[in-house]
């Protein structure tokens, strides 16, 4: 906001929080110190020394660049576990998902989609631990094809007993794994154990990774038992 058009409240709240974060310490002060004085005597400061803040401010920043980001796509950046509380919890991949959003609010959409792939393999190997036991050669290809056999090649009654009640969660998530992977998952190369993305992705293409992951993830978090249920059972 212009400075003619401040309150004490905007110094307060706004601005100062800003410059601190933009490192502006010194800028920081000042604004807090005049907040602090418009409070107590209720009225503005003399204009030369708005000024004078004024310019030490925009002097400071042509330090800086600044990217802007669509209003459309802001929540994005500003917060990016919004939806996934319960599935950063369970899988412990809060740093990935903050990533993938970060990268889909600047428009990096194969950056996006890079994250959110590491996102669901950190699930895809939890499953692995939670449908037979762990395996250091586990990969997602693997994964998948375990719950398939369970599905279509086992009988109710010839399944392990810990997994009977799974039964419906199995079938659920069989067929947005096979999506995710032929669809994205296959667009992605293994170099070194590091995803390496090798197509382009669209606005389009990485919103609708970002929305069929989000579900799919939501699925096995609640789906699954915790970490320490599936221990305990192997």
């Amino acid at each position: 906001r212009c400075l003619s058009d401040w309150s004490s409240d905007v110094c307060s709240s706004d601005l100062v929080p800003i410059l601190r974060d933009l490192g502006l310490v010194r800028q920081a002060v000042t604004t807090s110190e005049l907040a602090s004085f418009m409070r107590s005597h209720e009225t503005l400061p003399d204009s030369d020394r708005l000024s004078k803040l004024s310019l030490l401010i925009h002097h400071d920043l042509d330090g800086f660049v600044f990217e802007a980001i669509p209003k459309s796509r802001a929540e994005y950046y500003e917060n990016p576990l919004k939806e996934w509380g319960l599935i950063v919890d369970r899988f412990a991949c809060s740093w990935d998902v903050e990533e993938a959003g970060k990268c889909f609010a600047f428009g990096r959409w194969t950056a996006c989609v890079f994250h959110l792939m590491r996102t669901v393999e950190c699930a895809v190997l939890e499953l692995q631990c939670f449908l037979d036991k762990p395996d250091p050669k586990a990969h997602f290809g693997s994964v998948l094809a375990k719950v398939d056999s369970l599905n279509t090649k086992t009988q109710f009654q010839d399944l392990p007993a810990r997994l009977k009640p799974y039964r419906n969660f199995l079938i659920d998530i069989t067929a947005p794994l096979y999506a995710l992977k032929l669809s994205w998952r296959d667009k992605v190369s293994h170099v070194d154990g590091k995803i390496i993305p090798a197509e382009t992705f669209t606005e389009d293409m990485a919103l609708g990774v970002y929305n069929a992951t989000l579900i799919l993830m939501g699925k096995l978090a609640t789906g699954m038992p915790s970490k320490s249920a599936i221990a305990g059972t192997i």
